[in-house]
């Protein structure tokens, strides 16, 4: 196996692994939202923000990273 092969292989792992995370974190960011919504405590309410806004920022990095190793490396140079 070249290398060209062997870097393709370690995206398509790497991307495979992002997807997961994605996963764990959307699933987590949708119960961050469900406990806001059913709460009252402003205490609790502004701790459910704050994970809101710590999740959105790890999925949009995440998504940012995935896109990344999507794009063919021509246009990757270019950026």
């Amino acid at each position: 196996m070249n290398r060209r092969n062997t870097g393709r292989k370690r995206d398509g792992e790497r991307l495979q692994s992002d997807r997961a995370r994605l996963e764990c974190v959307s699933s987590a960011l949708t119960q961050a939202y469900c406990t806001f919504n059913s709460v009252s405590d402003p205490v609790i309410m502004d701790a459910c923000i704050f994970e809101i806004n710590a999740l959105s920022a790890r999925r949009n990095s995440l998504l940012r990273d995935m896109r990344a190793l999507e794009q063919p490396p021509s246009s990757a140079a270019a950026l």
